[in-house]
């Protein structure tokens, strides 16, 4: 019997764009996919509850609040909340539920503003990231030390990954919330 592979946020843009990628690369798993209809992970218990039902051997935990810069500058407490708390409860019940492995992604805007370029790894701690994300950011980046803490007291085996910038279907297109690249899309589709 193959392992089951739990992805959260699985009804958003990553989601819907990693699900059918899971399912081709790994014919003999079960992956499921479930989103905040299922279990609202910012509610006390959810994810221990989520993990308890569904006993996943890795979990992909994709659940997040997302959003361009603007946003971003509306919403700056909903972006720090959410994300905090869609981290710190989840690597507690991923740990507790024996969870093998648990994949979080964060966002390259977590790396501090004044970057240089190529960044790499060794410069996400070199300063504070954009202020017009700073809510996001820094709550993704929290992982970073969520990871580091439960692998050095627990051995809990979790990587966090950093994406570059991602556009595609089922991305957010709408106007004044979207990322840089699907805004720029929609109003070139507008002008034509």
């Amino acid at each position: 019997m193959g392992r089951k592979i739990l992805v959260t946020g699985a009804s958003g843009f990553l989601g819907h764009s990693l699900m059918p990628v899971l399912k081709n690369a790994y014919p003999g798993d079960t992956v499921i996919g479930v989103s905040r209809a299922d279990y609202d992970l910012l509610q006390s218990n959810e994810a221990n509850r989520m993990l308890n039902e569904i006993k996943p051997d890795i979990l992909v935990h994709l659940a997040a609040l997302s959003g361009g810069i603007g946003s971003n500058k509306r919403f700056p407490a909903d972006y720090f909340y959410q994300n905090i708390m869609l981290t710190v409860p989840v690597f507690e019940a991923a740990r507790q539920a024996g969870v093998q492995k648990l994949v979080y992604p964060m966002g390259g805007c977590s790396y501090p503003a004044k970057a240089g370029s190529p960044i790499d790894e060794t410069q996400m701690w070199d300063g504070y990231p954009q202020p017009e994300s700073a809510g996001y950011s820094v709550a993704k980046k929290m992982s970073l030390v969520a990871s580091q803490s439960f692998r050095q007291q627990y051995g809990f085996n979790s990587v966090v990954v950093i994406p570059g910038n991602m556009y595609g279907p089922y991305d957010n297109f709408r106007s004044g919330d979207s990322h840089v690249v699907p805004g720029m899309i929609r109003r070139y589709y507008e002008m034509k």
